[in-house]
């Protein structure tokens, strides 16, 4: 029987061709013999094709009735049959067939019968094996007979899993692949052959198997992938065939198959494109599960073992991070030069991967939309697009791990404005690369700065109305100084941060620092929208508050979560925008707001600077006038005044005389209003 159109389809799936096709005799099965090819019934089963591997043995690709594709407690039936009790077999595809004794031949493994043939289509000498753990004879660690065929003392062979054998299943639960592919690999180092694995790259975040990789890319690609030899160690055992236990020797195992770094005393694992950071616990599971079945005293030994894992590990890495103009996205490494995405790969080194897949048709509509709705002029409440164009290049910079400009952003308003909506979309985009230390708390918690590392972006919740922020910290912190941090119970360790930070709050801080370079580290954006229900913006009787009134709208976050992927290019975007021009825009706003700033933490000494002539020595003015007129310019910058107590002292400490002139009278000598 000739190919039926959607067995042919789904080999033309995996790119073969039609004389690959014919040479493999693959062919589909009569709906009447197909009970009889499977010796046994399937329910919902309407048709398969036939692989042949020799005269007695067959797989078959299953095709199923809509609905019923499934078994009863929610899994899908096998994608393949057999018949009964036929065991595992090599599918060894035709071109293999004559150089399976020549060793100087590399040959590769692969899971399936049609990757095997797509990688002997392109020149691979590939063999299948029916699944990652179908190598082997049932219920035995043994090569399944079929491997008897292959010479392999000295023969190099390369296993190809597909990109995803390393995570958890759809419940989240281990899949064990690795130990079977370690397992093979075990076994065929045995026989004298050498093994790696070949390392295929999560692109599109789907599943990619080796026909599908070699489907869009040429074999010049394939063979530049990462390869990972996989070297069985050996335990020594004592005379009573007990193993001895070195700790060295089972940290090296425990790294096999692994990629791992020490950084900022921790231990971090490379998975789905970048290296995480796991708790010791973790590690300590996996190290007792290595030994559970050769020592006593798991616990204390998996300890030994991983501070021997650290110590071995240790070293001061240079290369982490270190392209900045590489961005890892979820399905690649984006270069912004090129706009050129390249696959993951253990050699680059990240320790973070944005919440995002870089798609250069992706649209953030929404979100540009809700922009223009929340940051506008506070005259007109128009949209403001000097402050759009600063959100965007400040999303952007963080993308970014270095901090050549040396600014902070903070996000000022009171009430339901949009702070906090904007403030989710980061959150979401840069999801576990956000650390929340205070402002406060930086220079004054020891442990708080330890947080920082690693992250991409610092959130910063509300000042309080009186809040005094650390200043040569803060300043050393924004501009990535070099810091020494320490984490609970663990060694002290440096490291220069490069988080940007954002800052939320309805009041403007105080700090003690009052120079010109500690205000131009806040970027301050103003928020003069309020959201509110239908109903609340109705009862309004301020008309001019109500003119700043948007409803809103309850589902805007799920719809913004939506947009990530364009939001991403937005930021690449706006990052591009910020290197470009060595610097942020500039935004009358943002400066007027700077000059608030500066005028709250210093408001008697702006105060007596913009207001106070002291040209004339023999003036003088009666200090409680001069703090009424101090109280109205607090007023003017819509800030609290300081207390009448602490003024008085202020004045004094910036040299100024107060000298009592009779009737209880004080008067602040050489001193009147300018005009």
């Amino acid at each position: 029987m000739a190919l039926a159109p959607e067995h042919y389809q789904d080999l033309k799936k995996s790119g073969l061709s039609d004389d690959t096709i014919k040479e493999a005799g693959i062919k589909s099965v009569p709906p009447d013999q197909i009970n009889k090819k499977l010796g046994f019934n399937v329910d919902g089963l309407i048709s398969m094709y036939e692989i042949s591997f020799e005269e007695d043995y067959s797989r078959f690709k299953a095709f199923y009735e809509n609905g019923k594709g499934f078994i009863k407690d929610g899994n899908k039936k096998p994608k393949y049959l057999v018949r009964k009790d036929s065991g595992n077999r090599l599918y060894i595809p035709v071109r293999v067939k004559p150089v399976l004794e020549d060793v100087s031949i590399p040959l590769d493994i692969t899971e399936g019968e049609k990757k095997s043939l797509k990688g002997c289509q392109e020149g691979l000498f590939c063999i299948g094996i029916t699944g990652l753990w179908n190598w082997k004879i049932k219920d035995e660690n043994k090569l399944i007979p079929d491997f008897g065929q292959i010479s392999l003392v000295g023969r190099t062979i390369a296993i190809n899993p597909d990109n995803d054998w390393l995570k958890p299943d759809k419940n989240g639960e281990r899949k064990n692949l690795k130990q079977a592919v370690h397992q093979l690999a075990y076994l065929l180092t045995d026989r004298g052959a050498k093994v790696y694995w070949r390392e295929l790259p999560v692109e599109t975040g789907e599943k990619v198997g080796l026909d599908d990789y070699l489907c869009k890319h040429s074999m010049e690609e394939l063979k530049i992938l990462p390869t990972h030899e996989i070297r069985k160690r050996q335990r020594k055992f004592s005379e009573g065939g007990k193993s001895i236990f070195k700790p060295l020797l089972e940290a090296r195992i425990f790294k096999e198959g692994k990629h791992l770094i020490f950084l900022n005393q921790q231990i971090l694992m490379y998975q789905d494109g970048w290296y995480q950071e796991f708790d010791d616990r973790y590690y300590l599971k996996l190290i007792e599960k290595q030994i559970e079945d050769s020592f006593n005293g798991r616990r204390n030994k998996a300890k030994e073992i991983l501070d021997v894992l650290k110590d071995n590990l240790y070293k001061k890495t240079q290369h982490i991070n270190l392209k900045p103009k590489l961005i890892n996205a979820r399905n690649g490494i984006l270069n912004i030069d090129n706009f050129e995405l390249l696959p993951h790969t253990p050699e680059e080194i990240f320790t973070y991967q944005i919440n995002a897949n870089y798609n250069p048709e992706a649209k953030c509509e929404r979100f540009e939309r809700f922009l223009k709705e929340v940051l506008v002029k506070e005259d007109n409440l128009e949209p403001d697009y000097e402050i759009i164009r600063i959100i965007q290049q400040y999303i952007g910079y963080c993308l970014y791990t270095k901090t050549p400009f040396h600014e902070c952003m903070m996000l000022y308003g009171v009430g339901r404005n949009g702070k906090s909506v904007l403030v989710f979309v980061i959150i979401e985009l840069f999801k576990g690369l956000i650390s929340q230390v205070h402002f406060e708390d930086i220079g004054e918690d020891r442990f708080a700065t330890a947080d920082l590392a690693g992250k991409l972006v610092n959130v910063s919740s509300e000042f309080g109305v009186n809040a005094r922020i650390s200043d040569g910290r803060i300043k050393g912190i924004i501009a990535g100084d070099e810091l020494r941090a320490q984490r609970k119970h663990q060694p002290a360790f440096d490291f220069r941060p490069f988080a940007k930070h954002i800052i939320t709050t309805n009041n403007l801080p105080r700090s003690r620092d009052k120079s010109l370079g500690f205000f131009s580290r806040f970027k301050i954006i103003p928020f003069h929208r309020i959201f509110l229900e239908q109903k609340e913006i109705e009862t309004l009787e301020d008309d001019g508050l109500k003119e700043a009134c948007l409803v809103r709208d309850t589902f805007l976050e799920p719809e913004l979560k939506k947009e990530l992927d364009g939001i991403f290019l937005w930021a690449v975007y706006g990052l591009k925008d910020l290197l470009k021009n060595k610097g942020f825009c500039h935004s009358e706003q943002v400066e007027k707001l700077k000059n608030t700033f500066k005028v709250r933490c210093s408001s008697i000494e702006s105060f007596m600077d913009e207001r106070a002539d002291n040209s004339d020595c023999m003036a003088n003015i009666e200090l409680p006038k001069l703090y009424r007129e101090y109280i109205l310019y607090c007023k003017e910058y819509q800030i609290p005044p300081e207390p009448k107590r602490r003024f008085d002292s202020s004045i004094k400490d910036l040299g100024f005389e107060i000298d009592p002139r009779g009737q209880g009278k004080r008067f602040v000598l050489g001193v009147k209003l300018k005009e």
